[in-house]
């Protein structure tokens, strides 16, 4: 998986900062997900399903809390 974000992008004289939200904020990110070698089938694999990932967002809020929140097996129809 590689980020397409641009606070990920590394550049010798350029500092990206991370994106700090307030509430009712929306940011859109980007990742370019690769299938390797030593990939492995969720327990539920269909032949017709092409399964991609699992996302999972973690974030703490500006007290301190922490929140988190995940989803099932992304996947996609096979072409």
């Amino acid at each position: 998986m590689k980020s397409l974000n641009i606070w990920d992008i590394t550049e010798p004289d350029i500092v990206h900062e991370k994106p700090l939200l307030a509430p009712r904020d929306v940011i859109q990110v980007a990742y370019l997900l690769t299938e390797t070698a030593d990939a492995v089938k969720s327990p539920d694999f269909k032949e017709t399903r092409l399964d991609l990932a699992q996302l999972s967002v973690a974030w703490r809020g500006n007290m301190g809390e922490e929140g988190k929140l995940s989803t099932g097996w992304l996947s996609a129809r096979r072409r």
